[in-house]
């Protein structure tokens, strides 16, 4: 991991070159450099691109899987909706007769 170095007596400067207080400048530079660390530290949980790369391919592929179950489940009901309706048919031709 890249090593990350705020400097915060230069950020204290310009805030008192700008007119902030002393005082005030450097506690706001220290509350600035705790901010940065922590979340610099917290950057291994955020993802690469990779990481979506590989996150996509995952979700495509089980995206695939699910089209194939859909489809055998609606052919399924489709030959059982055909096979009624032939019973029914020929159910009601026999008694036609």
């Amino acid at each position: 991991m890249e090593t990350f170095i705020f400097d915060t007596l230069a950020y204290s400067e310009k805030l008192t070159n700008a007119g902030m207080p002393e005082k005030q400048a450097k506690v706001l530079a220290e509350a600035q450099a705790d901010i940065l660390s922590k979340s610099i530290l917290n950057l291994d949980s955020v993802a690469t691109k990779a990481d979506l790369k590989e996150l996509e391919a995952k979700i495509d592929i089980k995206i695939n899987q699910l089209e194939i179950r859909l489809i055998k489940w609606f052919a399924g009901l489709f030959i059982v909706q055909v096979g009624v309706t032939v019973g029914i048919v020929l159910t009601v031709i026999k008694f036609m007769h």
